[in-house]
């Protein structure tokens, strides 16, 4: 498992994404489906374990999120139905408790606000309700539209110092709609994208599908999807595997997040587009679920290595607690083994599922690198 790197103090856009950097030719971490987590009631095939905000301070700079228009408002959904072999499924969030997408976009407001350095990428699937004009009323109404980029994010000028000093550090993409150069949201023919499934393609297939042909020499700006279908099997994901349990057919889609996520194979399909299809710089965004996932650093540590080798070390020792530290944790296989085999003890079932789902996600004991006294915090949450 990566270690989670809680960066309060802002180290990668501070030394890893400085203002030299060209944008497109940058490397990026990105949430698939950023909203559909489990701190948002995504519990029965949730894509994400941690909030949208404890996404960014994990190293997230990019946020995938579909956004569909129901009685007038704008909710995050996956696939606009309640079967759960067409989407996420019928989890709460189904169920009357939406994601709103102002809810979402107030965090990414707050984020951007807190952290004045930070460039922060959406990568929106809209249906065809939601234009861009009411993407762009929705950022103008809660203060936001003032950070959209309004210079196209392949532009081989354009670097990090130079969003910054326009403090235009928001990248909008809509998916349906052109681009129409008085509202500053950039359409799919702004990006190349790989397929979305790992299922379909381990090595580097252009997903097309309204997104610029992979030969665009213009287009620099490339999408690595790097996730499953139905995702991977998170430690947390309680009732994931009963739920997949009775769709066989679909078990080969099926792994570890830990396995998934690992550094060396997110390393080989970064490798494989450059030398199936010739290109000279790496993915702007590395897209996968659970964000924090990953043998050997997983995806955070590839991003950053392929940036500077010598950062993640210094961000590590920065902000994690020490080898002195200690964490409550156990294994989901060995823990459900148990309780198979000790049916009869539900209520500590249920009591270790109460604190995996409310208590562990939000808070984290331990020493901190240079304090001797305990260091309880409580994780960034979405209210």
């Amino acid at each position: 498992m990566a270690d989670y790197v809680f960066d309060f103090e802002g180290l990668l856009d501070k030394n890893l994404y400085t203002d030299g950097l060209i944008f497109s030719e940058t490397p990026q971490l990105c949430a698939h489906n950023s909203f559909a987590s489990l701190s948002k009631g995504f519990d029965e095939h949730p894509m994400q374990y941690l909030g949208v905000d404890q996404q960014f301070y994990a190293g997230t700079r990019c946020f995938m999120i579909d956004v569909y228009e129901q009685n007038g408002e704008l909710v995050l959904l996956h696939n606009k139905n309640f079967n759960f072999l067409e989407g996420v499924g019928k989890g709460k969030s189904f169920q009357g408790t939406h994601y709103k997408f102002e809810e979402f976009l107030t965090t990414i407001g707050t984020l951007l606000k807190s952290n004045t350095k930070s460039v922060i990428s959406l990568i929106i699937e809209n249906e065809s309700t939601v234009t861009h004009q009411k993407i762009k009323d929705l950022l103008g109404k809660l203060d936001l539209y003032k950070y959209a980029l309004d210079i196209d994010p392949n532009d081989k000028t354009l670097s990090f110092g130079k969003i910054r000093a326009a403090d235009k550090r928001l990248l909008v993409y809509a998916e349906r709609g052109s681009k129409d150069p008085t509202i500053n949201i950039f359409s799919t023919q702004f990006y190349k994208e790989t397929t979305y499934s790992l299922g379909d393609d381990k090595d580097c297939i252009d997903r097309k599908e309204g997104r610029v042909d992979f030969k665009n020499m213009y287009i620099n700006v490339l999408v690595l999807n790097h996730f499953y279908k139905f995702s991977c099997d998170h430690p947390s994901k309680t009732f994931l595997a009963s739920t997949l349990s009775k769709f066989p057919y679909y078990m080969s889609d099926y792994y570890s997040c830990n396995e998934v996520n690992a550094y060396k194979e997110i390393e080989s399909r970064v490798d494989k587009c450059k030398l199936l299809h010739g290109f000279s710089s790496n993915p702007t965004y590395i897209a996968v679920d659970f964000v924090e996932e990953g043998k050997d650093g997983g995806a955070l540590k590839l991003v950053s290595d392929l940036i500077d080798k010598s950062f993640y070390p210094r961000l590590t020792k920065s902000n994690t607690a020490t080898s002195n530290s200690f964490s409550i944790s156990i294994s989901s296989t060995i823990f459900n083994t148990l309780i198979f085999v000790t049916g009869g003890i539900i209520g500590v079932a249920n009591f270790w599922i109460y604190l995996k789902h409310n208590v562990f996600i939000h808070y984290r004991i331990g020493l901190r690198t240079g304090h001797n006294e305990p260091w309880l915090f409580n994780l960034p949450r979405q209210r």
